[in-house]
């Protein structure tokens, strides 16, 4: 054959060695590229893990919003790294959106508009009142926010008087009286009258003396201030159902209490029936 046609079997047998190249190559590409492509993903990959990590902070809140549930508002020398720390963690785990302040300011400065705006989005502010608060001027101006709030907006304020009694707030005595003895000499007249103002007010609101729940152990009240927290935020979920409503009222215990069972969850209600009879 091959003396036949040696011009035929020439053509054959490059052929041949040309589709076995093609198939080395296309072997080779596709894992070039894939390793390509692995290399990429992963560098995409440690991008978004380092911006995510820049991206965190002790605000904990729906991506993408400045809303809050709770404010937690605190003398950081007092209670940042124990009860606040405690409180902040476990209003966290019962999925309770909340804004806490981590950078102390310095002595003579504004609080942040940022700072005040979050006051103004919360639902809830939480003052912890404790020994050295009145001698922050900032802590006084985010409770100055906070009375203002209720006034306007209705906020709930829940105060807690951390190792200090409501009198001495109220009145400014013990170490409340040590502060403004020293903030006089620094600030207004003015801003030190609304100060003290703030904290008439707050000493008058319902909240909790730490030294008076169960003998002192912090625990106890940690749990009462989340349940409480979470009863508040439920109060403007509630259904609303008219007396009209004939054979209703079952179905909708029901429904309450099923939404009850997992408060952690995020729940859907879904309505079936049919159009145009009320749904």
């Amino acid at each position: 054959m091959k003396r036949l046609f040696p011009c035929l079997a020439s053509k054959f047998a490059q052929s041949d060695r040309d589709s076995k190249g093609r198939k080395a190559n296309d072997t080779t590409a596709p894992s070039s590229s894939a390793a390509s492509k692995f290399v990429q993903s992963d560098k995409d990959s440690k991008g978004r893990k380092a911006d995510d990590t820049a991206a965190a902070s002790s605000s904990a809140a729906p991506k993408g919003s400045n809303n809050y549930d709770v404010f937690l508002g605190f003398r950081g020398t007092d209670t940042r790294n124990t009860f606040v720390d405690h409180l902040y963690n476990n209003l966290i785990d019962a999925g309770i959106y909340v804004f806490k302040d981590d950078d102390e300011l310095c002595e003579g400065e504004e609080i942040s508009t940022n700072l005040l705006e979050a006051i103004k989005n919360s639902k809830i502010s939480i003052p912890v009142l404790s020994q050295n608060y009145a001698s922050s001027n900032a802590c006084l101006q985010e409770l100055v926010q906070m009375i203002e709030c209720t006034k306007n907006t209705g906020q709930v304020v829940l105060p807690i008087f951390y190792r200090v009694e409501p009198a001495n707030v109220r009145h400014q005595k013990g170490s409340f009286r040590e502060a403004f003895s020293h903030l006089r000499g620094k600030y207004s007249e003015e801003d030190v009258a609304k100060w003290k103002e703030g904290l008439q007010e707050v000493a008058s609101l319902k909240g909790w003396e730490s030294e008076k729940i169960a003998n002192g152990r912090e625990g106890e009240l940690v749990r009462m201030v989340v349940r409480t927290v979470l009863s508040k935020l439920k109060e403007a979920f509630q259904l609303v159902v008219t007396e009209q409503l004939v054979g209703i009222d079952d179905t909708v215990a029901n429904i309450l209490r099923l939404l009850d069972d997992n408060h952690h969850s995020t729940q859907i209600v879904g309505i079936h029936g049919m159009g145009g009879i009320g749904n």
